[in-house]
């Protein structure tokens, strides 16, 4: 398995950050943009300013940063998720230990188009006969296409909540960026 562990993971391109972009990045030179996307796929939804920063990053620079980690996310897949959000249910579940600090429930949804299909492909082979296989490319293209497949991703999430009926979108999320650091993002966002 560690082969396999390491032939995903050597095609894994890391977004590189351009320091000279993100600064010279403004809410306001997109907010237009933020405010018409938002008010199409989720008018009934409400959408913190957090997320409206992180979507306004998005059309910038193509990527934001979370906690330091540079996340290349499709405008597009985010504004699927948020046009479905509503129908979803609890998504893939409580947050629970964020919840029980918040004090009130907490859901994140994976994205359908996940950047993240390097983590999601070694998942995958984990879990399948994969790890037995002769990797060649014939291989290696059946796996990404039943990774792909699956829906149990892994990666980034739409961070949400809804309360009697209302829903509020909180935000873009990494598992790897941290239970704590989301707890403080949340709480300077209520």
């Amino acid at each position: 398995m560690d082969r396999v562990d390491q032939v995903i993971r050597s095609v894994d391109i890391k977004v590189r950050r351009d320091l000279e972009l993100e600064s010279a990045w403004s809410y306001n030179d997109y907010k237009h943009m933020v405010d018409e996307a938002l008010s199409h796929h989720c008018p009934k939804t409400s959408v913190s300013d957090l997320l409206k920063l992180q979507l306004s990053q998005l059309y910038h620079q193509g990527y934001i940063v979370i906690e330091n980690i540079a996340v290349s996310v499709p405008v597009s897949s985010v504004l699927s998720v948020l046009e479905n959000i509503g129908s979803i249910g609890n998504g893939r579940g409580k947050l629970r230990n964020i919840s029980n600090q918040l004090g009130f429930d907490v859901m994140h949804t994976h994205f359908g188009q996940s950047s993240f299909i390097v983590e999601n492909w070694a998942n995958h082979a984990r879990r399948t006969k994969l790890k037995e296989k002769c990797l060649d490319i014939e291989t290696m293209y059946q796996s990404l296409i039943e990774s792909v497949s699956n829906d149990y991703k892994t990666g980034e999430w739409v961070v949400f909540s809804k309360l009697n009926g209302s829903i509020t979108v909180w935000c873009l999320w990494l598992h790897k960026a941290g239970d704590e650091a989301l707890v403080r993002e949340l709480q300077a966002c209520t």
